[in-house]
């Protein structure tokens, strides 16, 4: 296999909700009360780490492990934490990581829940099982981390995931199991759509769908949170800006834009009379659908906006934006009023040059600047002569038609 991205092809993508609830949890308190192992457990790549750690040579174990959840005690939590901060910070500091395929996240949790479910009603190992539902896509998984593409066979890719497991040295009951699940190896084998009445009547469906909902309840809480504290974060750095607001602070707003659930990178332009040039900044990485906004504030500073999707944003998606660029729009209009008004109290009218209060704000920041660099200090004076004969003779507007042109 060949990829396009460098690094350790055996590291898998996190899904960024449960990357959430990972820092959240590691941002708490450190007195063990913590449990990350449900988290582990509702994501693939996490999960694989945790295995992939039990069953390394340097730990000597004399068994393999294919548990999750014993992998996870036999580590201690203290080194699960830190598989876990490792591989999220992979995903943190990984600017060229491709978006994490939601539909498969959702397809390998639901398929390990199910399979517990089933292992339970035909006495099999309820740990192995959900192991082997929530690993056995990995092939996919591994694909979709590198960018890489895999044979169009299922029986392809669950033979790169098999090989992927052995090489991490997981039991062969795993591993087999995960080769084997696109294979019907002969007639008598049972196929879950072929006994659908019996599952029924069994509780399957029920069962499952408790497994599900408690398995992913954190995860989805982690993600609620993340939204509202991405809108949260991109609203508080719009109510930070100032007068003295410069690229800096609007390539903030742009990275606390780019934060925003599914999107994927945000650009700003701002042009405006007093500036150079157009102010551009960017954060993140277009995606293949955009969405524009654009406003003029004041009449003087046009503002827009170029935020890119991975996928097409959905009525939510579209709504924090546009809370967000209501709120840019909002504070930029009372920062341009309070500019103008400022630079109105220190202008003279007539000729548009500054005014005696502007000269003596000048005349004491240069007074300012020559005693602490102790230099000395020059001031020169200008003066018409005769112009109160131009007024006697021609009449004020005359005047202030010469006091214009010598501005």
């Amino acid at each position: 296999m060949s990829g396009t991205r460098t690094g350790d092809r055996n590291r898998l993508l996190v899904h960024p909700a449960a990357a959430r609830v990972v820092l959240e949890m590691l941002r708490g308190p450190t007195d063990g009360g913590r449990d990350i192992t449900p988290i582990v457990m509702a994501d693939p790549a996490l999960a694989a780490s945790v295995l992939r750690a039990a069953n390394s040579a340097h730990l000597g174990y004399s068994r393999r492990i294919g548990s999750i959840r014993q992998a996870a005690v036999m580590l201690g939590g203290s080194l699960v934490g830190s598989l876990a901060a490792s591989r999220v910070a992979d995903l943190v500091f990984d600017t060229e990581a491709p978006d994490y395929p939601d539909w498969l996240w959702l397809h390998s949790v639901t398929m390990g829940c199910a399979c517990s479910v089933l292992a339970r009603h035909i006495g099999q190992s309820v740990d192995d099982a959900f192991t082997v539902g929530l690993l056995h896509d990995v092939g996919w998984l591994l694909a979709a981390s590198d960018g890489i593409t895999l044979p169009s066979s299922d029986t392809d890719r669950t033979t790169v995931g098999a090989e992927l497991l052995a090489r991490w040295n997981l039991p062969e009951r795993i591993v087999g199991a995960v080769r084997q699940h696109h294979t019907r190896t002969n007639a008598s084998t049972l196929h879950v759509d072929e006994v659908p009445p019996a599952l029924h009547a069994a509780g399957f469906t029920d069962m499952a769908a408790d497994q599900i909902a408690s398995g992913l309840s954190r995860v989805v809480e982690g993600e609620q949170l993340r939204r509202k504290a991405a809108a949260a974060k991109a609203l508080r750095a719009v109510a930070g800006l100032d007068e003295r607001w410069s690229g800096a602070e609007l390539e903030d707003i742009a990275f606390a834009i780019a934060a925003l659930p599914a999107v994927t990178g945000a650009t700003i332009n701002a042009t405006a009379a007093r500036f150079a040039d157009t102010i551009t900044v960017d954060a993140g990485r277009q995606g293949p659908h955009q969405l524009e906004r654009q406003f003029t504030v004041d009449g003087q500073l046009v503002v827009s906006l170029v935020v890119g999707y991975a996928e097409m944003p959905a009525a939510d998606h579209i709504a924090r934006l546009d809370d967000v660029v209501e709120a840019l729009n909002a504070g930029l209009e009372r920062i341009e009023q309070n500019i103008r008004l400022a630079a109105e109290a220190d202008t003279d009218q007539l000729t548009g040059v500054g005014n005696r209060r502007r000269a003596s704000k000048a005349l004491a920041q240069a007074r300012s600047m020559a005693d602490t660099k102790g230099q000395p200090m020059s001031v020169l004076l200008c003066d018409l002569d005769h112009f109160k004969l131009i007024n006697d003779r021609f009449g004020h507007d005359a005047g202030d038609r010469v006091l214009t042109s010598f501005a």
